[in-house]
């Protein structure tokens, strides 16, 4: 299980809660149910590949398709294809590029990587399965190849197992909505073996229910905290207009709320 917590500051949301428990006739755990399920959701939904930028309301398979591209995008800016090698010695040297792709494709990937590390200083060798490029993904765009790999279908593969699996954080909430009862968002049920679970402690002092996803790499996602704290602003609002609501029903009475 995961040690690794994302801190968000709940306060404006907590005390939002607090007040709509206290305005209402129905019991607390109920409420606390309820309002769960939907700030459950609401993350779910900004999870990616959801969400993109803080408050984008990317969802569904436009979400997905996103997701996607993304990796493609990611993998090929970072690692070269035979081609980009020949396009980048052939800026240097027509010679050299025409005897880096006789030698290729005559199978002597050694010698074409000789080549390459002599006019570009970078190496020319097989996909390593995406390790080397692990520090480099999801950061700013680079303009060079990270390396150039000699067998572009390992790479095509891998980017395609990847694009399947592209639901499996979001899918990480999955167990906990469905304990809730929650209407699952598009992607959450691609993965049902994705590491979640709920936690619910009733005292008398407190009432805590927690979403836990579990998957490993939750926390190194770029800009995640801020999603969620969006999401957490998307539920103190509604819950603030739902208590403006309550103060403009008592004035309509002319009662005075306390």
């Amino acid at each position: 299980m995961s040690t690794g917590l994302i801190t968000i500051d709940n306060a404006a949301f907590s005390a939002a809660l607090a007040r709509f428990v206290a305005t209402s006739k129905k019991s607390s755990i109920e409420l606390m149910r309820q309002q769960a399920r939907l700030l459950f959701v609401e993350v779910a939904n900004v999870t990616p590949p959801a969400g993109g930028k803080t408050g984008a309301t990317l969802k569904g398979k436009a979400a997905e398709k996103a997701g996607q591209l993304a990796i493609v995008r990611d993998y090929h800016q970072l690692y070269g294809m035979p081609g980009r090698a020949y396009g980048d010695i052939q800026a240097k040297s027509q010679r050299a590029a025409d005897a880096f792709w006789s030698h290729h494709k005559q199978g002597r990937d050694r010698q074409a990587g000789q080549i390459v590390k002599s006019v570009l200083g970078k190496s020319f060798v097989p996909f390593d399965g995406g390790k080397a490029a692990r520090g480099f993904l999801g950061k700013k765009r680079r303009k060079e190849a990270l390396f150039y790999i000699s067998n572009p279908a390992a790479l095509q593969e891998h980017v395609r197992t990847l694009q399947e699996h592209v639901w499996f954080l979001a899918s990480g909430w999955g167990h906990a909505l469905r304990q809730l009862g929650a209407r699952l968002p598009y992607g959450i049920d691609k993965h049902a073996a994705a590491p979640g679970f709920l936690r619910v402690s009733i005292t008398e002092q407190a009432i805590e229910i927690a979403m836990v996803n579990d998957v490993r790499y939750a926390r190194q996602i770029k800009q995640f905290q801020a999603q969620i704290a969006f999401a957490m602003k998307v539920r103190e609002g509604a819950l603030t207009r739902r208590y403006e609501a309550w103060l403009a029903a008592l004035a309509k009475r002319g009662l005075k709320s306390s």
